[in-house]
């Protein structure tokens, strides 16, 4: 035998020798395949040299290999594959953060956009005081001429210088004039009930609900922002005795830090600095009738002491500045002529 048969011997000898085929088989014999090409390589008398048969069906199973695998990932691929419980919660858990700050910001820009709204129709009840004291001579607002006058009242007499023809014909006929309402305290949310009921006159409202004036010609007057009373004329408190003293009769010599209108749950007030806090900041809704709390012709404060836009509520003063105030500084107001602000802290309810 010479020594160039032997190579192919030893070929026809390997190739013959029977494999069971399986994916680990497949693996060994690429292995093996590599192994024998370095090693044995087998000689082609045409030239050069060929790979073993067995090599060659261990190529064929290795592409066997990667092809199953393939079609493994394509199949998963095309399937459904569902949340496992952890990307779940995960997501549910960044969806409650996300809210947890989002919805108070959203809360917070909408009481800052009735905030505005409200100081807009403060400032437009202002300009309308200041244009009745021009037409009347600088005259004090009239807010009833005697007892018996509840159809005009003050809101009456205030409307035609509001700046909208409508405004007077809404007046007489009981429909809402938005420059009357603070829109924390809307038309919508008003009900009518005996708890509220304010003697004779009408409705007492809450830091989020209007007052309402009943009117002779059958029909009421709905608002939400208050008057101060010492700035007026009031025929039934002008001459009486613990009001006459502290009224401001000179239009003219009224400080510009004195309060015009705020917000409020009635359509007038009387504060004065010995008055004392409310029983709540909801509009004294906690105890009994409302009225015994007040009605009284003292502690007239409490009709400004309210929780309306996050312990404060908005006030125009003579000067025509627009503020926001803390309930607490409502006693260090000028609200009357000769005003004597507590001796000691004004200690309010918490809620």
């Amino acid at each position: 035998m010479n020594s160039e048969a032997v190579p192919s011997i030893i070929g026809c000898v390997l190739g013959a020798i029977p494999h069971t085929w399986s994916k680990r088989q497949g693996d060994e014999a690429l292995s093996m395949s590599i192994s024998t090409q370095t090693k044995n390589p087998v000689f082609n008398l045409a030239g050069g040299f060929n790979k073993p048969d067995f090599l060659r069906k261990g190529d064929i199973m290795k592409n066997d290999i990667r092809h199953h695998t393939m079609m493994q990932r394509s199949a998963v691929g095309r399937g459904v594959k569902g949340f496992t419980l952890i990307e779940l919660l995960v997501v549910i858990a960044i969806i409650a953060l996300l809210l947890s700050v989002i919805i108070p910001s959203l809360r917070l820009a909408k009481e800052q956009a009735r905030k505005v709204i409200c100081k807009t129709n403060l400032s437009s009840m202002g300009k309308a005081l200041e244009s009745y004291g021009l037409t009347y001579n600088y005259k004090r607002l009239v807010i009833r001429k005697d007892s018996t006058e509840t159809d005009p009242y003050w809101m009456g007499k205030l409307t035609p210088f509001l700046g909208k023809d409508d405004y007077m014909t809404d007046y007489t006929q009981g429909k809402v004039i938005d420059v009357f309402m603070c829109p924390s305290a809307p038309a919508a949310k008003y009900v009518r009930d005996e708890f509220n009921k304010a003697g004779g006159s009408g409705y007492w409202g809450t830091d989020d609900m209007p007052w309402e004036w009943l009117r002779s010609t059958g029909v009421s007057t709905l608002g939400s922002i208050t008057i101060n009373g010492w700035i007026a004329k009031d025929a039934v408190y002008d001459q009486e005795d613990g009001y006459k003293e502290f009224m401001y009769r000179d239009w003219l010599s009224i400080p510009s830090s004195v309060p015009m209108f705020a917000d409020g749950i009635w359509t007038v007030g009387w504060p004065k600095g010995a008055d004392v806090p409310p029983i709540d900041l909801q509009g004294c809704v906690t105890g009994g009738p409302r009225h015994s709390y007040l009605g009284n012709k003292t502690d007239n404060m409490r009709r400004f002491c309210i929780d309306r836009h996050n312990k404060e509520i908005n006030m125009i003063y003579r000067d025509l500045s627009i503020q926001s105030v803390d309930l607490e500084e409502l006693w260090d107001k000028p609200w009357h002529k000769d005003y004597q602000r507590p001796a000691t802290d004004v200690v309010l309810p918490t809620q």
